[in-house]
């Protein structure tokens, strides 16, 4: 599972994360073990899982353990979940991990409290760090201030949204059929899975 998380540098408070269920073939690149990328204040750390298991326990135990690749422990306070289905839309510009593929997402997220102020300065505070992650990461913080405070699990799939008659189009006519599942919280929760260019960090 590519695994991506960002979290303050000093007390390690998760800020975003997510992880792509996805099966690499021989001509992906594959990050075996945790890497760490600062921007001073922020910091990404990402690696490729073998298996769904190490992303089940952490959110079970509340905390990711980058043990023994880093020194590391990214808590993970997020009691609150939803599951989505999220298509590919022209109409509705949505932070989706694979633009051409639609994906089935579960949120793990903490309704932000009134004193919340901390978290929704945020973006403000560490513009340069984000405006970095947006560029090597394609992960937009900035144009997406919600993404903050959740760690989403994506499961892409493909759907076939058109389907014609097996015999002529006159007998059988064509039927177009955009499935469409709404988010009863009104919120999208998606991003893009770190580029090579990460190497660079």
């Amino acid at each position: 599972m590519r695994t991506l998380l960002i979290a303050k540098t000093k007390d390690k408070e998760l800020l975003y994360g997510h992880s792509i269920l996805w099966e690499l073939s021989g001509l992906d690149y594959v990050v075996n073990k945790w890497k760490k990328c600062s921007l001073g204040d922020i910091s990404i750390y990402f690696k490729d899982l073998p298996t769904e298991d190490e992303v089940d326990a952490a959110l079970k135990n509340g905390a990711f353990d980058l043990a023994p690749d880093l020194d590391v422990q990214i808590p993970l306070d997020l009691p609150e979940s939803e599951n989505l289905f999220i298509e590919k839309s022209y109409e509705e510009e949505n932070f989706n991990p694979l633009s051409d593929l639609c994906c089935s997402a579960t949120v793990r997220f903490s309704e932000l409290s009134p004193d919340s102020a901390g978290m929704t300065d945020i973006p403000r505070r560490y513009n340069a760090a984000f405006e970095r992650i947006r560029d090597d990461f394609h992960i937009d913080i900035l144009k997406m201030p919600h993404l903050l405070g959740s760690f989403t699990v994506f499961r892409p799939t493909r759907i076939e949204e058109n389907f014609k008659g097996f015999q002529s189009d006159d007998a059988a006519g064509s039927y177009s059929a955009p499935l469409t599942f709404p988010n009863k919280r009104g919120r999208i929760f998606c991003a893009r899975y770190l580029e090579p260019e990460a190497d660079r960090c």
